[in-house]
């Protein structure tokens, strides 16, 4: 709900942060109201507080200005090392709880605590955003809509108290109290208490859940801890601390000897400040090949976005067996709660009905998904199996899955048959079975059954006895065929089976033109012809009018929102608008590993390169069983030169998914920048005949192997293809990179922006580096950052 900008305030020549209210957000607000307010928040001057500096407007957009804060955010802290150690977290509470106690004496409540608006900057914890819930609430015009009429909550899912989220016009600092309970529980657990679910389950599980108890995830807790944190966590406000100086007193308590603890002292870490000295550099090549379908849904409201901005350090990461072990581990075979869905069987040998088969087991994966806890293999691992005969044993070990769900399926007119069963990998033996005969009208019944019996076979607990893991998207049967099968052709990723997915989708609107998910299916197809086989003016276009249609249909589907984001960062050269839709993705479905890694580019093409490696250990975490969230942390790793770990990252998804896809790219990237070019050459197989692809060979040939002639070649090769099909031009201006013809390289840049190339969105990456220093490099930069939305 605000655009954020880091500029020099002139008059005492120093580094601020300036917020700006969108449009939207201004016209719901008194201007000269949230001027004041934003001005009396200002008086809050305390240690662990960020505080305002001024407010104005200009050209009818309110603004306000805060310090430029050194150091890191609480949740990249979070990312980085998960759950902190006792004594860390004591200290950084207990600070965030003075500033709550501050701020409450003076009637000031935040309503949007979190990880994300803590600092830690010198060893210190600093709350930022005081006073802003409060002003955007006492400035709204309430009775035209504005920002806090009654039913709208400020605030994010995840953190809202049940009064918020329940959108009670009565919510007073106690709501703070609950929200700082959540934080502590993330700080000392590495997860917030109802992890893992969209907006609409994460604010109804505020409302009527009880957490898990906390000593049950951290045994280690001491009781007093525990028991405080579960009380912030009360649902009644009346049934929390009354105060955060209450909290104060009690954390304090902990720290003394009488409450278990040694004093906690004070612990001032260095924060590791200062800006790289080289940008890191990532490559728009990685997007091509496994761009993959974007699931999910988007956050409901939130409170203004980013923290003041901080300055993060250029540090090198170990691989997935050193600091990311404790990501690894929550993936290993001997988890209990571990599952991969194989392909189910198709019985009656019509062919044309795989699709069905292969829905089916779509949709559990991802409604098994959405439990809490219970990691679940990523489809293209599980698909490896099609067709062969299964040793449990050796499926459960690659897949690092402790159970398998195995089914077969029948289908005769409108009836359908389904048997399934749940293996356990180590022995082989069936947990639990069972056959449904129905009407197919009812497969979105029967999916929910099934996964409701697989996580009461596990032991699990949904958050909820009223949660559905399955929702029906239409209640058209011959529109939810038509999507299946379009999923069926999208996967096979060519483009004789992109544009057969795209008229099975429009088949699938022509029957229920309400039903999202085939909007997001063309959004996403027509995304995949643009630079791999169709000039992007000709493609973009009607992805983006596609996806505005899922979007329109339901607001809340990341599926909408991070293929807006995608569009934005790879032809609208737009990397704010790509950030926020990105953001919103992520935060319903971390699990989005597309997201993900754009996101992670975006951060490293500005140089902040610890955040894009917190984003992709983000991603890691939240699905360490998927072989592309590794490969996409490993292609971040080569950019900034961290080639040891991302060569363990790339082992790592190579034990999780043998197939092949974007990931040989990745691995003939990092030879290369091994100066291992032969071996680069045999990463990449012969039916790798792409533009990317042939430019890498180039690369090899003509920069490292003395192969000129070869290289030259080559790139005529792909000059003289362009004759008569598409060839993203950036990929021939690699090729002359390779041949050191810097006026080629620049005559086919121009090429590529005139076609509006989404590769160019990469020109940060290493490959570039040969001619990042000419005038037309900069340049062509400076165009594309002016260039605006992308027309047809």
């Amino acid at each position: 709900m605000s655009r954020v900008f880091v500029a020099e305030e002139t008059a005492l020549g120093r580094t601020v942060v300036i917020k700006v209210l969108p449009p939207e957000t201004a016209a719901q607000v008194s201007l000269e109201r949230f001027k004041r307010e934003i001005l009396l928040a200002a008086r809050l001057q305390h240690a662990h507080i960020v505080p305002l500096h001024s407010a104005g407007e200009s050209n009818g957009l309110p603004y306000f200005t805060m310090p430029f804060v050194e150091g890191e955010s609480l949740r990249i802290r979070l990312a980085r090392h998960g759950e902190l150690p006792v004594n860390d977290a004591i200290r950084i509470l207990r600070e965030i709880a003075s500033a709550l106690a501050y701020a409450h004496e003076r009637g000031i409540v935040h309503r949007d605590i979190k990880p994300d608006n803590v600092l830690l900057s010198g060893g210190s914890a600093m709350v930022t955003d005081f006073g802003v819930a409060k002003a955007l609430s006492a400035s709204s015009n309430a009775e035209h809509g504005g920002v806090t009429s009654l039913g709208v909550a400020l605030g994010t899912p995840a953190y809202m108290s049940p009064e918020q989220a329940s959108a009670d016009p009565s919510v007073d600092h106690r709501a703070d109290i609950y929200s700082f309970g959540v934080l502590a529980y993330e700080l000392l657990t590495g997860q917030p208490p109802f992890a893992g679910r969209t907006p609409q389950n994460l604010l109804a599980a505020h409302v009527n859940e009880s957490p898990e108890a906390i000593g049950k995830r951290r045994a280690s807790l001491p009781p007093a801890l525990a028991a405080l944190v579960m009380r912030c966590l009360e649902k009644r406000p009346a049934d929390r601390p009354q105060g955060a100086a209450e909290v104060v007193h009690s954390l304090d308590d902990i720290t003394t000897p009488s409450g278990g603890m040694p004093p906690t002292g004070a612990q001032v870490a260095a924060t590791g400040v200062a800006a790289p000295s080289a940008p890191p550099r990532t490559s728009r090549g990685q997007r091509l090949g496994a761009r993959g379908v974007v699931v999910g849904a988007v956050a409901a409201a939130f409170l203004i976005g980013a923290p003041a901005y901080w300055l993060i350090e250029n540090r090198r990461s170990e691989g997935p067996s050193a600091q990311d072990g404790a990501m690894r581990a929550s993936g290993r075979a001997t988890d209990e709660r571990s599952i991969a869905v194989l392909p189910f069987t198709n019985i009656g040998g019509d062919s044309a009905k795989d699709f069905f088969a292969d829905g089916m087991a779509d949709e559990l994966t991802t409604a098994l998904g959405k439990v809490p806890r219970l990691q679940v293999a990523a489809r293209s691992a599980a698909f490896s199996y099609r067709g062969k005969q299964v040793d449990p044993k050796e499926v459960g070990a690659r897949l690092h899955v402790s159970k398998l769900l195995e089914g077969s399926l029948s289908r005769s007119g409108n009836r359908m048959r389904l048997n399934v069963q749940l293996i356990n990998a180590s022995d082989g033996l069936a947990l639990w079975s069972e056959s449904y005969e129905r009407q197919v009208s009812d497969v979105f019944k029967v999916q929910d059954e099934v996964a409701r019996a697989i996580v009461g076979a596990l032991k699990l607990t949904l958050g909820g006895t009223q949660q559905t893991l399955v929702t029906a998207g239409t209640g058209s049967i011959e529109a939810h065929d038509a999507y299946l099968q379009g999923l069926f052709y999208l996967r096979r990723h060519t483009e004789p089976n992109l544009r057969e997915a795209i008229a099975l989708f429009e088949r699938a609107v022509s029957k229920d033109s309400g039903y999202a998910a085939p909007w997001a299916g063309i959004a996403t197809a027509w995304y995949f012809l643009a630079d791999d086989w169709l000039p992007p003016r000709q493609a973009i276009p009607k992805s983006r009018a596609a996806v505005r249609r899922a979007i329109a249909i339901d607001s809340t589907s990341a599926v909408g929102h991070a293929q807006l984001g995608l569009n934005a960062a790879a032809y609208d050269w737009n990397p704010a608008a790509a950030e926020l839709e990105l953001r919103r993705a992520l935060a319903l479905d971390p699990r989005q590993t597309t997201a993900a890694r754009d996101l992670a580019e975006i951060f490293a093409q500005r140089g902040e390169s610890d955040s894009a490696l917190a984003v992709l250990r983000r991603a890691v975490a939240a699905d360490p069983i998927s072989a592309d969230a590794a490969s996409n942390l490993a292609h971040t790793l080569i950019q900034v030169n961290a080639l040891d770990s991302a060569d363990s990252w790339l082992r790592r998804a190579r034990e999780l998914d043998a197939s092949q896809g974007e990931r040989p790219r990745v691995r003939a990237e990092l030879r290369i920048r091994q100066g291992r070019c032969a071996d680069a050459l045999v990463e990449l197989p012969l039916s790798e005949a792409g533009g990317m692809a042939e430019a890498l060979r180039a690369t090899c040939e003509a920069r490292l192997l003395g192969r000129a002639s070869d290289a030259r070649a080559r790139v005529a090769r792909l000059v003289s293809a362009r004759k008569t099909q598409y060839v993203a031009a950036d990929y021939i201006a690699l090729g002359y990179i390779a041949l050191g013809d810097r006026d080629s390289v620049f005559r086919w840049l121009d090429q590529a922006f005139e076609d509006r190339s989404g590769n160019l969105k990469g020109l940060g990456g290493w490959l570039w580096d040969p001619v990042r220093f000419d005038p037309r490099f900069r340049a062509l930069e400076k165009r594309m950052a002016q260039a605006g939305p992308m027309t047809p």
